[in-house]
């Protein structure tokens, strides 16, 4: 057991503290710290209302380990279980405070893990309810990231480094290739960043406070910002114009040890590199949550509005909480309330702890639904959700959104439901199902048997030939009153008939695919099991080269977008399309009214359905399927 808060030589009271209920809703407990003589520290709550408060500045820490509370101070004479950040993080925040502001016989910080009862929902609720209030109130929010570590002094040189590239070079950037990124660094007087630097960057933004869904409130809402890793303190400024020259020249990307692998004059040579040769050898890169923290932050910054909830529900999809319900709670706090879902349904969506996790899910999809309309079905991810009881209609915002929605493929706008709409209508005795209406196009036959983004493309396109080989050679369904060949429809359909953003995707794509699987089928010295199938739908077996490595590089980007957590299916009818990786032969494909794109439907029990999720079904994506004359009907989903 670690005891701070007073001397080593004297014994600790044996008495626990018990918070006591605050007296309105509008109080807050404030952890005050007096220094005594002989380097002594007393621990107080000052329990008083939040306009009336004495100047305190906020200090934040990881929310990865909040248990076990294995750490005490003496608060009030009593002790004070608290977690090992929270320990460290009051010391950071102490010693931070007296840097920025000097000396002073007490002072005050909050600390959400310490100064809001972990056992009382009540507490919780009224107290992270103010949260932005309490930032906004708050002389400068303090930030302990942790120990320093092997990696720290390269990560801040390196984000130095970045922080003085002059904003106006930062167009010159995104055409130059990663390759070379020394002679630009040495043009601009810059000492170029070397692979250790690059290592401690990632090392340094994959600890847990960068990924954790307050980081974002945080931020966006505290009026200085300041960042301490062990003695080092950093401005929220240098981090922030780091990440956005990372962001800006696409250059992130580039960071995960996989690419990293190859990066010029790579040599880790010495025993004080020995953890960075570690972190080489092991699958680690950037993390999207951190380019999502400062976008989020900025973007507030220039337009001196906070975001709408509906995109900050989109954009942190990739961040991390300890309470599944504190990914909601947390971007509430941050959004406009001047606009939807807020100023349709204003008490709908408010801060309650003693809600379960499924039930603020599900009650944020619905009232989304009732706002923005079924587009809110193509969030739900392909993968079991981690919320126990979790309609499949209603998405996990605690894991990833993958597959990504087919909207974000390009600038083309789907309409597979036509000028069908949406009778939007809510069982209240059933609040965990859905009515929707929609026909029924056809059932799944046949899907690869594995495609995921780590295949080699070899094993990719096996899959697809594989599936493709049962086509007929005329694609049965017209599109726009021509009917397309099989060979045309399967780089189509790989491509969601979407390249570089322009739908559809110019014909010139025929070749190039033609060329490519060329090019890679040179490249394997074991012949392929789909060669025959390959030979049918190629252009022509030899041909002359007439693209290149840059060529076939943004053909692989493009359909690694397109296929990402996507699997390739065909229909009985001999539709083609592309859909979650969770499908299975039986499986439904729907056109729902009010749907852009079509959706993959599992029948259940009792005539309910279950969402898979969203589909590319190649020729039925601009509200074809509408001439058919099938009949329109009632689905529940559950």
């Amino acid at each position: 057991m670690d005891f701070i808060g007073f001397p080593k030589r004297n014994y600790a009271t044996d008495k626990p503290f018990i918070y006591t209920i605050l007296p309105s809703p509008t109080s807050i407990r404030l952890l005050e710290i007096t220094s005594k003589l002989w380097c002594c520290t007393k621990y107080s709550f000052h329990v008083v209302e939040l306009t009336e408060a004495p100047t305190f500045d906020v200090v934040s820490h990881s929310r990865r380990d909040l248990v076990p509370r294995n750490h005490i101070i003496l608060c009030d004479n009593k002790t004070l279980r608290i977690c090992g950040d929270a320990k460290n993080s009051i010391k950071i925040g102490r010693e931070v405070a007296s840097k920025t502001s000097g000396k002073m016989k007490t002072r005050y910080i909050w600390i959400d893990s310490v100064c809001i009862n972990p056992e009382d929902p009540m507490d919780r609720t009224a107290q992270i309810s103010m949260m932005p209030k309490i930032l906004k109130k708050a002389r400068n929010v303090i930030i302990g990231l942790g120990k320093k570590d092997a990696f720290t002094s390269d990560a801040l040189k390196a984000l130095k480094t970045l922080s003085l590239v002059p904003h106006d070079e930062w167009p010159n950037l995104v055409s130059l290739d990663w390759d070379c990124q020394e002679q630009y660094f040495q043009r601009l007087n810059i000492v170029p960043l070397q692979l250790r630097s690059w290592l401690s960057l990632i090392a340094f933004f994959n600890r847990p406070w960068f990924s954790g869904i307050w980081a974002v409130q945080e931020v966006t809402i505290g009026n200085d910002v300041i960042v301490a890793c062990g003695e080092e303190i950093i401005p929220w400024e240098t981090i922030s114009k780091a990440l956005s020259f990372l962001t800006h020249t696409g250059w992130y990307k580039e960071l995960h040890t996989n690419r990293l692998i190859k990066f010029p004059g790579n040599a880790l040579k010495g025993r004080r590199l020995k953890r960075h040769q570690i972190l080489l050898n092991s699958e680690i890169g950037f993390k999207m949550a951190v380019i999502q923290l400062e976008s989020t932050r900025a973007g507030s910054e220039s337009t001196q509005l906070l975001p709408l909830f509906r995109y900050l529900l989109r954009a942190h999809r990739y961040c991390e909480a300890s309470d599944k319900r504190d990914i909601i709670y947390a971007l509430l706090g941050l959004s406009r309330k001047d606009s939807l879902p807020f100023t349709k349904f204003p008490d709908v969506l408010s801060v309650d702890y003693e809600m379960a996790t499924q039930d603020i899910y599900t009650n944020v999809a619905r009232v989304l639904l009732r706002c923005y309309g079924l587009g809110i079905l193509s969030n739900v991810q392909d993968s079991i959700a981690s919320v126990p009881n979790l309609p499949t209609w209603v998405p996990d915002y605690s894991v990833l959104r993958r597959p990504l929605p087919l909207s974000m493929r390009g600038d083309c706008i789907w309409s597979a439901c036509g000028n069908l709409k949406w009778k939007q209508e809510f069982l209240e005795t059933e609040p965990n199902s859905l009515i929707l209406q929609g026909m029924l196009l056809d059932t799944v036959c046949e899907k690869v048997k594995q495609q995921n983004k780590s295949l080699h493309p070899m094993e990719f396109l096996d899959g697809v030939y594989e599936v493709a080989a049962h086509l007929d050679p005329i694609y049965p369904l017209s599109i726009g009153g021509k009917f397309q060949s099989s060979r045309e429809v399967v780089w189509r359909t790989i491509l969601a008939d979407t390249y570089r953003k322009e739908h559809p995707a110019p014909q010139q794509c025929e070749e190039l695919v033609a060329h490519y699987q060329e090019w890679v089928r040179n490249g394997v010295r074991n012949g392929s099991q789909a060669t025959y199938s390959m030979q049918r739908l190629s252009v022509t077996e030899k041909q002359p080269r007439k693209y290149g490595k840059e060529e076939f590089s943004c053909l692989e980007k493009e359909i690694e977008a397109a296929n990402d957590a996507r699997t390739l299916f065909r229909t009985r009818k001999g539709y083609l399309g592309i859909g979650a990786q969770s499908l299975r032969p039986s499986d439904e494909v729907w056109v729902l009214a009010g749907a852009s794109v079509p959706f993959i439907l599992r029948r259940g029990e009792d005539e309910f359905y279950e969402l898979v999720g969203e589909v590319y079904l190649h020729g039925v994506m601009h509200g074809e399927a509408l001439e058919w004359g099938h009949e329109i009907r009632n689905v529940l989903l559950k």
